[in-house]
């Protein structure tokens, strides 16, 4: 099931909901708030919410990663519900506007953070493999900042990269850590 989700749900999904508006000057936030797809946007949270509560979850717990781990994993998860709920009406709430985008801001850094330590941890116990990985997180946060310069602002376009590049990486860390478990259960 989380094959499906990772590789096949998320990302059409993702590319659905910005589909149809202008991936350059628009965001999520804006189709959400101004183009009435509120609930669109409200589902697709719950999916990222879910998928990554999930698969971060279960990678802490096989990395014995600390129960830090656990609580940035939960104020990540209650940083985006809370982002999601806050209306995006700069004109109308300017101050649930504002705490929108540092919701947004928040939940997005908390992911990285979260991904840069399972990453740490994950290459530690695994004695290597370590710049293959935080080579393939590098890319993403360095596209992601690219795009976000060249373009001036968060897009539809850089939420669409992030969002489906981040599930793709949770999802191969999570993929090659569950064949270790699995492994060690068989060899005992």
């Amino acid at each position: 099931m989380l094959d499906l989700m990772a590789y096949v749900i998320l990302p059409v999904y993702t590319v659905l909901f910005a589909h149809g508006y202008n991936w350059i000057t628009e965001n999520f936030t804006v189709l959400a708030n101004w183009f009435d797809r509120k609930a669109a946007f409200v589902g697709w949270a719950l999916l990222v919410g879910i998928y990554f509560a999930v698969t971060l979850g279960r990678l802490i717990q096989w990395l014995r990663a600390g129960r830090w781990a656990k609580v940035l994993l939960v104020v990540d998860l209650a940083s985006l519900a809370v982002a999601v709920c806050l209306p995006y009406l700069p004109k109308e709430f300017p101050s649930e506007a504002e705490l929108h985008v540092g919701f947004s801001f928040l939940t997005a850094i908390l992911l990285g953070v979260q991904l840069l330590w399972i990453t740490g941890r994950f290459c530690y116990l695994r004695k290597g493999g370590w710049i293959r990985y935080y080579g393939v997180l590098a890319v993403i946060c360095l596209l992601g900042v690219i795009l976000v310069r060249s373009i001036g602002h968060v897009s539809s376009l850089v939420e669409v990269f992030f969002s489906i590049a981040t599930v793709l990486f949770s999802h191969r860390l999570y993929r090659c850590m569950a064949a270790e478990v699995t492994k060690k259960r068989n060899d005992s």
